[in-house]
């Protein structure tokens, strides 16, 4: 697997991994929330990111986006999820940053567990503007590499 920094020509990729992952991810969400986030992630949020993408054997399988010390997005195609693409792409990007954060949604317990393995810790929980729904606040409390 090769991680390297996204460009341009990988947004619509990055779109669709993040588009099937929520709808596993996010039962709880309309469907056309989704959708309507999805429209606007190619063009408008993903150009204020920094990100990087998993490729494996050409394809593009999971990103993580970051705004400075925030984790905007980290989402891994259905169909690789449990491989450790997770893992590696925070390894890859914690090496610059002397912090990181992020929100989940509480009802996601499985990203949650994840990012519990990872060392992040909840800080404190807000409601998700959009949707009503509680989200976690997490921070990572520690910067040893993962496993």
């Amino acid at each position: 697997m090769e991680i390297r920094e996204a460009n341009p020509n990988d947004y619509s990729d990055v779109t669709r991994i993040w588009f099937e992952a929520s709808i596993l991810a996010y039962p709880f969400i309309e469907l056309n929330l989704l959708e309507d986030v999805a429209r606007k992630l190619e063009f408008e949020h993903l150009p204020k990111t920094k990100t990087f993408v998993a490729i494996n054997n050409d394809l593009t399988v999971g990103f993580i986006s970051t705004i400075e010390n925030f984790i905007a997005g980290l989402f891994v195609h259905p169909n690789y999820q449990g491989m450790g693409i997770g893992t590696s792409l925070i390894n890859y990007i914690r090496p610059a940053h002397d912090e990181l954060s992020l929100n989940v949604f509480k009802k996601n317990i499985k990203a949650q567990a994840s990012y519990n393995k990872y060392g992040f810790v909840e800080i404190a929980n807000s409601v998700h503007e959009e949707t009503g729904e509680i989200q976690l606040d997490m921070k990572l409390v520690n910067n040893k590499k993962l496993i």
